[in-house]
């Protein structure tokens, strides 16, 4: 099945807004916040309305938080990817489309992911899709990885429980084949608590799944994180996160566990390429 095949059976409530623009929605009671971005992607982010936050924003893609105009409970996160060039355009299903797809994918596998709630997409006057846009879920009570390590920044003991609560999500990673290729601070989110919280991860645009776990891309994942948090916890407290990982994903050969450390520590010191990440595990 294609990527559009999968969303299109996935979300089977279709809004045609105009005539160049489609909609595939979780159910009809998300039409409002659909409405809502369509605008705002056909204003290119002008005259953004107050029901509307813009949380990160560039010259090809914005990241907003859509309530209710008229107050109705319930909010949404929205990405809205501009194809400005003919070639973006023309491979316009790299962008929104992969990233939904890739979405409903993780989530059939048991990845700890938002919801997806919907897909859509703007065409220009000679059918190429310009816009694309993707709607789910809105983690809006949750803090990523990166923002409590930081308030924590001092205390060991917080900090490794931080960490611990990630390592289900690696767990997941691993065990369903996926390399996600940009787990940071910010692609992990925590619901609750430190101690109590689940962790989810999002951003899965560029996500492969290679269908059997890989202890390659597992250090590639976990180095590329730490990385991140360079200088936010103790290389002490990271040490003992790791030893647990391997722990959990059942590596208990002493020799294969110092290969794997090196393996982080690569990771953790280099700045690979996308392209690069990708190539993992093939």
């Amino acid at each position: 099945m294609s990527k559009l095949g999968d969303i299109t059976s996935s979300l089977t409530h279709g809004l045609r807004e105009a005539k160049r623009c489609k909609w595939w929605l979780a159910d009809d009671r998300l039409e409002p916040l659909a409405q809502s971005v369509t605008k705002i992607a056909q204003s290119r982010l002008r005259g953004v309305p107050a029901s509307v936050d813009i949380l990160k924003q560039n010259n090809r893609k914005a990241v907003l938080r859509v309530r209710h105009e008229d107050g109705t409970p319930g909010s949404a996160i929205a990405k809205v990817f501009f194809l400005k060039s003919i070639g973006h355009r023309l491979k316009h299903r790299r962008f929104a489309l992969d990233e939904g797809a890739n979405l409903l994918i993780a989530a059939r596998k048991g990845l700890p992911v938002p919801d997806l709630y919907g897909y859509g997409h703007i065409r220009d006057s000679l059918g190429l899709v310009k816009v694309g846009m993707i709607l789910m879920q809105d983690l809006a009570e949750a803090h990523d990885i990166g923002t409590l390590l930081r308030e924590y920044r001092g205390d060991p003991r917080r900090c490794a429980e931080v960490l611990t609560r990630t390592i289900p999500v690696f767990e997941a990673l691993y065990r369903t084949g996926c390399n996600h290729i940009d787990v940071n601070s910010g692609a992990i989110m925590l619901a609750g608590d430190a101690v109590h919280g689940r962790a989810l991860v999002i951003d899965f645009q560029h996500a492969l799944f290679l269908g059997v776990p890989n202890t390659e891309v597992l250090m590639a994942e976990a180095g590329r994180f730490a990385g991140s948090c360079e200088g936010q916890a103790t290389n002490s407290v990271f040490a003992a996160w790791l030893d647990a990982l391997l722990d959990v994903v059942g590596v208990a050969d002493a020799a294969e566990r110092a290969r794997l450390r090196q393996r982080f520590d690569y990771y953790r010191r280099v700045d690979l390429s996308r392209r690069e990440r990708k190539q993992i595990g093939l």
